[in-house]
């Protein structure tokens, strides 16, 4: 053991090491060492357990060892980390301690700040932490003499790592707050701070996880760290902690701004943390929601009813409108009737023309009582009027005027047009009379609707009783206004003719030319006429057709009025009449 070591003297020591302990067993040691051996000699042996890995003789010997010596010196040291590192690789942190405790109170003070002794002591301390002994880690912990931030740091990392996360915390704490002079901000690596944010995220204290994200920030200012920075998941984190804390001040943007700018990628998970809170939707964040929102498609992943939602009520704030109507489409599509779409957003979609869309979401506003604009109570009532829906109507009008909008001409128009398509040409009727006692001069579309409510249900007395009204109120008939009344009598039972030829020699001197379908219902009443007249639906033909009116629907009434042969002659000279231009 005297010898000294050369080049390869790490084989030649393992070699005597193994010689000595075949000696040590053929000569049956007693449990105590012989009075007469060196310093060395007694070293050598432990040496030598250590390296054939006796770790048990080997705290043996050493406990009899440090029993006969008032001071341990440093080549001691060296031994006890020897036999300290055994017992901590073969997991048994209880005799390590046990030789730590041993051997404390007969170190020379000088030699407490050798590496070797700090070392030790903190193999030890992590390997109680990676257990959760707090008492134990506190204990040891004391005994450091020197006590650097990187102690703190891989204790509270030793006890993450085992699942102790408060006592990782614990640490973390005890250096920030009472030993906040060893901290060195500029050491700590980005990688350290996405374990302290996790730490704190998995405990639900968002508030200590925002303070340390905005810490990285003010660090990284000082330093380059465009190469090694967060991961997605911690990005997230971070969005997410800013989004639970109450205000909204933009923290959770601040952070994807700088997602962005270290060209990090959102997702889904980012997007919902952008929008867990509600404010955050709306102006002046809307741009950044609609930035993730257009990443996360970009990714090619598909968004769900929450994410849709999201961008719906960013989507209003930016007053896009297609965009909203286009996205309110995708909600059909996955069937869902989500929460927290914002009034703004829906009354868009209901204004969008489509009737389906606007009677469903219609409903959505009132259910969630949210504000109604006028054009959505008027989108409403034509999506009601075109799916003949007459109670739907005259409830959707009921709650615009509670709500305090005053109705106008057009909204009465579209009421009676409700009433008209569902065939209740009495309740249009009173609907118009309540118009009139309000004070608002019907108008044209007004009138035309009513007389179409009367022709509607074939009365043409009625209708022309209208017709004779609106005149008297100065206004003048459109081709809409004549073909309703010759609807009227063709409709009626049996059809009016003289009546409907009287509208026909108006709509002439009018100079109001027959189109399509005032063509297609004159015919249709000389059809229907008791008896039917096809010398005057023939007449009526030849005098009225134009190229544009060529049509399958006036071919049909054609047949129906003069015979399917005489038609097909009548329809063949009107194309010689007005060939096709190619």
């Amino acid at each position: 053991s005297a010898s000294p070591v050369s080049s390869n003297g790490k084989t030649r020591r393992a070699r005597n090491a193994l010689k000595l302990s075949a000696v040590f067993q053929a000569d049956s040691i007693s449990d105590h060492p012989k009075a007469t051996e060196s310093t060395l000699t007694k070293l050598a042996k432990i040496d030598a357990y250590v390296l054939s890995g006796d770790r048990h003789a080997a705290q043996k010997w050493l406990r009899l060892f440090i029993a006969e010596t008032d001071t341990l010196e440093l080549n001691i040291l060296k031994i006890i980390k020897k036999v300290v590192r055994m017992h901590l690789k073969s997991e048994d942190t209880k005799s390590a301690g046990e030789v730590l405790m041993l051997c404390r109170e007969k170190i020379n003070n000088h030699i407490k700040g050798y590496d070797t002794y700090e070392v030790t002591i903190k193999l030890v301390v992590l390997a109680f932490a990676r257990q959760g002994r707090t008492t134990d880690v506190e204990h040891f912990f004391k005994h450091l003499t020197s006590p650097r931030m990187t102690h703190y740091v891989e204790v509270s990392a030793a006890c993450a790592e085992s699942g102790h996360i408060q006592d990782a915390i614990h640490w973390l704490e005890q250096l920030v707050v009472h030993q906040p002079d060893l901290v060195n901000w500029s050491s700590l690596l980005p990688r350290h701070y996405e374990e302290f944010i996790g730490w704190y995220a998995a405990t639900g204290n968002s508030a200590a996880v925002t303070r340390w994200f905005e810490l990285l920030l003010k660090t990284s200012s000082h330093r380059d760290m465009t190469k090694e920075f967060l991961q997605l998941k911690t990005y997230n984190t971070v969005i997410d902690a800013y989004s639970q804390q109450s205000g909204g001040d933009g923290g959770a943007f601040r952070a994807f701004a700088v997602m962005r700018d270290r060209g990090v990628t959102p997702n889904a998970h980012t997007l919902n943390g952008l929008t867990a809170n509600q404010t955050l939707s709306q102006r002046p964040y809307h741009q950044q929601i609609l930035q993730c929102f257009e990443a996360v498609l970009a990714s090619g992943l598909e968004p769900d009813a929450l994410q849709c939602v999201t961008a719906i009520n960013a989507y209003a704030a930016s007053s896009n409108r297609r965009s909203v109507i286009d996205l309110f489409e995708v909600l059909d599509d996955l069937d869902a009737i989500p929460e927290n779409l914002s009034a703004a957003a829906v009354n868009m979609c209901v204004q969008s023309g489509d009737s389906i869309a606007a009677s469903k979401w219609f409903k959505y506003l009132v259910k969630k009582d949210l504000n109604i604009e006028k054009k959505s109570y008027e989108a409403a009532l034509k999506a009601y009027a075109q799916g003949a829906d007459n109670v739907a109507a005259t409830e959707c009008f009921d709650r615009m005027v509670a709500s305090g909008i005053k109705p106008t001409a057009v909204t009465y128009s579209v009421l009676i047009n409700a009433h008209a398509q569902s065939g209740d040409s009495v309740a249009a009727s009173e609907q118009f009379a309540c118009m009139i006692r309000a004070g608002i001069a019907p108008s044209v579309v007004t009138y035309n609707t009513l007389i179409n409510a009367h022709a509607q249900s074939g009365d043409s007395k009625t209708a022309m009783a209208v017709f004779e009204q609106m005149l008297d109120a100065g206004l003048t008939p459109d081709r809409r206004t004549y073909t309703s009344v010759i609807k009227a009598c063709a409709k009626s039972e049996p059809a009016d003719l003289a009546l409907a030829c009287e509208a026909a020699d108006k709509m002439m001197s009018a100079k109001v030319s027959l189109d399509v379908y005032s063509l297609t219902e004159l015919l249709r009443c000389c059809a229907r006429a008791n008896p039917p007249r096809a010398d005057v639906a023939e007449n009526v033909f030849r005098t009225h057709v134009r190229p544009k009116s060529l049509h399958d629907h006036v071919k049909w009434a054609l047949e129906e009025s003069v015979g399917a042969q005489h038609a097909f002659s009548l329809m063949s000279w009107a194309r010689s009449k007005y060939p096709r231009r190619t």
